[in-house]
Protein backbone atom coordinates (compact mmCIF):
# COMPACT_ATOMS: atom_id res chain seq x y z
CA UNK A 1 0.00 0.00 0.00
CA UNK A 2 1.38 3.33 -1.05
CA UNK A 3 1.34 6.14 1.50
CA UNK A 4 -0.32 9.90 0.47
CA UNK A 5 2.18 12.46 0.46
CA UNK A 6 0.17 15.66 2.43
CA UNK A 7 3.49 18.12 2.16
CA UNK A 8 6.16 18.59 0.23
CA UNK A 9 9.17 19.42 1.19
CA UNK A 10 11.27 21.88 -0.84
CA UNK A 11 15.54 22.15 -0.84
CA UNK A 12 17.48 25.08 -0.91
CA UNK A 13 19.79 25.14 -3.91
CA UNK A 14 21.93 21.77 -3.93
CA UNK A 15 22.99 22.67 -0.25
CA UNK A 16 20.73 19.60 1.05
CA UNK A 17 22.13 17.21 -1.53
CA UNK A 18 25.71 18.09 -1.35
CA UNK A 19 25.47 16.98 2.11
CA UNK A 20 23.30 13.98 1.58
CA UNK A 21 25.88 12.44 -0.95
CA UNK A 22 28.39 12.86 1.53
CA UNK A 23 26.44 10.46 4.27
CA UNK A 24 26.94 6.83 4.16
CA UNK A 25 24.17 4.81 3.35
CA UNK A 26 22.50 3.83 6.17
CA UNK A 27 22.85 7.74 7.09
CA UNK A 28 21.27 8.40 4.08
CA UNK A 29 18.57 5.53 4.74
CA UNK A 30 17.63 6.88 7.96
CA UNK A 31 16.94 10.74 6.44
CA UNK A 32 15.35 9.24 4.06
CA UNK A 33 12.83 7.72 5.79
CA UNK A 34 12.59 11.00 8.33
CA UNK A 35 11.97 12.64 5.22
CA UNK A 36 9.06 10.62 4.76
CA UNK A 37 7.45 10.31 7.96
CA UNK A 38 7.29 14.27 7.86
CA UNK A 39 5.68 14.14 4.24
CA UNK A 40 2.61 11.85 5.15
CA UNK A 41 1.68 11.76 8.68
CA UNK A 42 -0.31 14.82 9.68
CA UNK A 43 1.71 15.35 13.11
CA UNK A 44 5.28 14.23 13.64
CA UNK A 45 5.63 12.85 17.21
CA UNK A 46 8.10 15.09 19.39
CA UNK A 47 10.59 11.99 20.15
CA UNK A 48 11.85 12.49 16.46
CA UNK A 49 13.58 15.83 17.15
CA UNK A 50 13.96 16.29 20.88
CA UNK A 51 17.32 15.06 20.54
CA UNK A 52 18.42 17.92 18.18
CA UNK A 53 20.32 20.26 20.59
CA UNK A 54 22.99 22.81 19.29
CA UNK A 55 20.93 23.24 16.16
CA UNK A 56 18.65 26.29 14.66
CA UNK A 57 15.77 24.42 15.73
CA UNK A 58 17.22 24.23 19.22
CA UNK A 59 17.26 28.30 19.03
CA UNK A 60 13.99 28.59 18.03
CA UNK A 61 12.68 28.36 21.75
Amino acid sequence: MEEEYIRNIFYYKDYYLGFFNKLRPNVQKKFNWTLKLIATIDRVPAKYFKHMTGTVMGYMK
